[in-house]
């Protein structure tokens, strides 16, 4: 993913969902050393799925797949002022998820900024 152009303004630190294309995917579990069945269409987390790939592989999801191998992209949205995540506000808000063992709250759509919340 080396080769993304930016458009103008645009955040390089917002944590966004993505989807792979089937030879993505493909890629990114050979180098993790398993296979994949069949192509899911899943929405991974950019975040997550960057941090995932480092551990499984030992390198950068750039080295892995390409910009081409993006089918979308879109940002994580709060669920009460419709503004975007930081990567580090969406790794703070999915720890506390999951050290409460509760579910992630980006694929329920309910995910708020700590100042935003209820």
């Amino acid at each position: 993913m080396a080769t993304r152009n930016y458009e103008e303004g645009e955040d390089l630190d917002v944590a966004c969902a993505i989807r792979l294309t089937p030879a993505g995917e493909a890629r990114l579990a050979a180098a993790a050393g398993t296979q994949l069945s069949e192509w899911n269409a899943l929405e991974w987390g950019e975040p997550f799925l960057r941090e995932a790939c480092r551990q499984l592989t030992g390198q950068a999801l750039e080295e892995v797949i390409t910009e081409g191998d993006v089918i979308s992209r879109r940002p994580f949205l709060c669920a009460k002022c419709g503004g975007t995540f930081t990567v580090a506000e969406y790794e703070s808000i999915k720890g506390a998820a999951g050290r409460r063992g509760t579910p992630d709250p980006f694929w329920a759509e309910e995910a708020r900024h700590r100042y935003c919340a209820p």
